[in-house]
């Protein structure tokens, strides 16, 4: 584990309120390097908010205290329980995983989460949240991409490797789905930092239809955006994962994700069929015409 002093100075340049915030976020690094090590990562696909800071925005996205996986491979919960509790009971660079046999059933039965322990030098009891979801297998090609340098990287024993992700405008889905289903501080804010980078808006919605559908969700665009303004929030959520100085308005924040993800409420004829379809299912051929699309469309992307 690296030394105290370079999480303080890493928490001092990220302008945290927190530092425990700084000490999670590599602790999640040595997690990841553990985990990718032992093979357990060809299973699953990396997403969430710990995947967006360390894979794709970088020192602009917000903290996360947790991580989140798609399983790749249809395996059932125990036999995923079983290889983490082989994987995440030992001592790794100094840091002691402890994880103990048993586990969570979350949304509804489609996902489960594990509670792994740890300790070192410094702190002698952490915890934080793995959570791998069951419901659906990726749309598009799942990447292994590099983590995106820190600062406190050089003084880590180990090269972080590349770790095997939902593509970009998945995970942008994967936001835009969780939104939907649960409206939480952090995924708007995810959402507002997306909203000021380019992606192709007609394949998010795309998967955002496709992703409803598997878990038999109606996805209704125009209810969706009106409950997003009308929303009560608990913004207090955000704040010790943020920099200290962050000034957005909330109002500013909102009014964005409304503005930039209006696109949603333009269905197709394709993805209108395919989301009236959510709950009966039946029309899976056009579904897998709709998948077909998105492949190629993200085929003909240049990055």
């Amino acid at each position: 584990m690296i030394e105290e002093k370079f999480i303080d100075l890493f928490a001092h340049s990220s302008k945290l309120r927190d530092k425990m915030v700084a000490e999670r976020d590599v602790v999640l690094t040595y997690a990841l390097q553990l985990l990718s090590m032992s093979g357990l990562l060809r299973a699953l696909a990396f997403k969430g908010g710990t995947c967006i800071r360390k894979i794709i925005l970088g020192t602009s996205g917000r903290f996360s205290m947790d991580l989140d996986f798609t399983a790749l491979k249809g395996r059932q919960p125990d036999d995923f329980v079983l290889e983490m509790m082989e994987v995440l009971n030992c001592e790794f660079h100094g840091i002691t995983f402890r994880l103990e046999e048993g586990w969570r059933i979350t949304q509804g039965g489609r996902s489960f989460t594990v509670t792994p322990e740890y300790s070192h030098g410094w702190n002698a009891k952490g915890a934080f949240d793995l959570q791998v979801s069951m419901r659906e297998q990726p749309t598009l090609p799942v990447r292994s991409v590099p983590q995106i340098e820190q600062k406190y990287h050089k003084h880590l024993e180990f090269q972080p490797d590349t770790i095997p992700c939902l593509e970009v405008h998945e995970v942008i889905a994967e936001k835009v789905r969780s939104l939907y289903q649960r409206a939480r501080v952090r995924d708007f804010f995810d959402l507002y930092l997306f909203g000021k980078r380019p992606f192709n808006k007609p394949l998010v919605r795309a998967l955002v239809v496709l992703k409803l559908w598997q878990v038999r969700d109606v996805f209704e665009p125009d209810s969706f955006l009106e409950r997003m303004d009308s929303g009560r929030y608990d913004w207090q959520d955000l704040s010790r994962l943020v920099a200290a100085d962050f000034r957005v308005d909330e109002r500013t924040i909102l009014e964005a994700c409304i503005k930039g993800f209006s696109f949603l409420k333009k269905l197709s004829p394709e993805e209108a069929l395919i989301a009236k379809d959510s709950k009966a299912h039946r029309q899976k051929a056009a579904r897998d015409e709709l998948v077909a699309w998105c492949q190629t469309l993200r085929s003909n992307l240049k990055n």
